[in-house]
C-alpha cells in the first residue's frame, strides 16, 4: 500500500495465519494491493461525514454529513473523474439542507439525488429529491415512518424507504410522492437487484427477497444467527452478500442455497470488540467481495483505539488481502467515515475520512476470473 508522506493515516497486513496461507496460493492469486491514485480537492473542514453516493455513471461523487456541533447538515459534490469539487456549479443541487445528511441516493439519470435529512429543530427524517435544474423537491412520508436510508431502484422508478428493525420498507413514486407499496416484515438496510427487478434486506435473522413490481415476497432465506447491518447483490444479481455479526453469508439468490462463509478473520491481538459490517460491496458478478468494518480492530500504536478494516475476498479460493485504517487528526485515530466500491462494480473505490475530501484507491493485480 501506497501510504504517503502526510495523508494522516497508515495501512499494514494484518493476521499472520493468513498471510502464510495466501502465501503457498500460486502467486497469481495473491499479488494484489490498493493504492491511493488520487485525492479530490476542497471540500468544508470539520464535516463528519455520515453518507455517501457514487452516481451510476461515475461522473459524480456525494457525501453529506454534519458540522461539529450538529447545528446543520453539510452536503458536498465533486467531478467523479477529475475530483474537482464543484461547490459553485451544484449550488442548486446542495442548497437549503433541513438537517445532517444520513442517507443518500443517486437516481439513475445521474441528475438527481435523494437524500433522507434530519430536522435540526425537530429530529424527524425528512425526504428529499434534489437536482441543479429544479433545486430541492420535499417528498411527505406517512407520519411516523422510521425511514433512516434511501436507496433508488436502478430503473428510476421507485425509492426504497428503510430503517434498522423497522419490519416494513415504503417503496415511493419519487416523482409523485405517492407510497406504492408497503413491503412488510422487511428492515433496512435494503438492496436493489442490479436488474431492479428484485429488492432484499432483512426480516429478523433471516433475508427476504421481494418483487419490487408487484410487492410480492419471493422467498425468505433463513439460517442466520444475526440481523444483517449491509447486503449487497453482486454486479449480475444472481449473487447476495448479507452480514451475519461477525461473518458474512455468501448466497444464491435464486435458490437461497449457501454458497460461501467468510469468517471474521482479524487475529485475535488485532480484534476489536465491534465486528460489525458496515458495508459490504462487490468488484464484479459474483467471485470479489470487498467488506468494510468501521470499527474491526485496534491500532497497533494505540491499543485502546479502534480503527477501520478493509478486505478484498476472493470468495471462490477463500484468499483474503486485509488492511486496516486510519486517520490521525490532532493526534487522535479515527477509523473511515465511509467506503464504497466503484459504480457497478469495478476496482476503485472511495474512502472518505472525517475532516478531508475523498481519496480514490485503487485495487491492483492479477484477479483470476474477474468479471465486471
Amino acid at each position: 500500500m501506497n501510504d504517503g508522506e502526510n495523508h494522516g493515516f497508515e495501512g499494514y497486513l494484518v493476521n499472520r495465519a493468513r498471510q502464510r496461507q495466501a502465501a503457498q496460493q500460486p502467486a497469481s492469486t495473491r499479488a494484489h494491493d490498493i493504492n491511493r491514485v488520487a485525492r479530490f480537492d476542497g471540500a468544508t473542514p470539520d464535516t463528519y461525514w455520515l453518507s455517501a453516493a457514487w452516481s451510476h455513471d461515475g461522473s459524480q461523487v456525494a457525501a453529506g454529513g454534519r458540522n461539529p456541533s450538529g447545528s446543520h447538515g453539510m452536503l458536498e459534490i465533486w467531478d467523479g473523474r477529475t475530483g474537482h469539487h464543484e461547490g459553485h456549479s451544484t449550488r442548486h443541487l446542495r442548497h437549503d439542507l433541513d438537517g445532517q445528511v444520513v442517507s443518500m441516493s443517486w437516481a439513475p439519470d445521474n441528475a438527481r439525488l435523494a437524500t433522507i435529512e434530519r430536522d435540526v429543530k425537530s429530529s424527524l427524517p425528512v425526504l428529499n429529491v434534489r437536482s441543479q435544474a429544479e433545486g430541492k423537491r420535499p417528498i411527505g412520508v406517512p407520519y411516523g415512518a422510521a425511514i433512516e436510508q434511501v436507496a433508488w431502484s436502478p430503473d428510476g422508478s421507485q425509492l426504497a424507504l428503510s430503517a434498522r428493525g423497522s419490519g416494513t420498507t415504503l417503496l415511493v413514486d419519487p416523482a409523485s410522492g405517492q407510497l406504492r407499496r408497503t413491503l412488510q416484515g422487511m428492515s433496512g438496510p435494503v438492496a436493489w437487484e442490479p436488474e431492479g427487478h428484485r429488492i432484499a434486506g432483512p426480516d429478523g435473522a433471516g433475508v427476504a427477497i421481494f418483487d419490487a413490481v408487484t410487492g410480492e415476497r419471493e422467498r425468505t432465506i433463513s439460517g442466520q444467527d444475526y440481523k444483517a447491518s449491509a447486503v449487497s447483490w453482486a454486479t449480475h444479481g444472481k449473487v447476495l452478500a448479507v452480514s451475519d455479526g461477525e461473518h458474512i453469508r455468501v448466497l444464491d439468490a435464486d435458490t437461497g442455497k449457501r454458497l460461501w462463509n467468510l469468517p471474521w478473520v482479524t487475529s485475535e491481538g488485532d480484534r476489536s470488540d465491534d465486528p460489525s459490517v458496515h458495508y459490504i460491496g462487490w468488484l464484479d458478478s459474483g467471485r470479489y467481495l470487498v467488506e468494510f468494518r468501521k470499527h474491526g480492530a485496534y491500532s497497533r500504536t494505540d491499543a485502546s483505539t479502534r480503527i477501520g478494516t478493509v478486505a478484498l475476498w476472493d470468495i471462490t479460493t477463500r484468499s483474503l488481502f486485509w488492511f486496516t485504517f486510519h486517520e490521525t487528526v490532532a493526534r487522535v485515530q479515527s477509523p473511515p467515515a465511509e467506503f464504497l466500491a466503484g459504480p457497478q462494480g469495478g476496482l476503485q473505490t472511495l474512502i472518505f475520512f472525517d475532516h478531508h475530501p475523498p481519496q480514490v484507491w485503487e485495487i491492483t493485480g492479477d484477479l483470476p476470473g474477474y468479471q465486471p
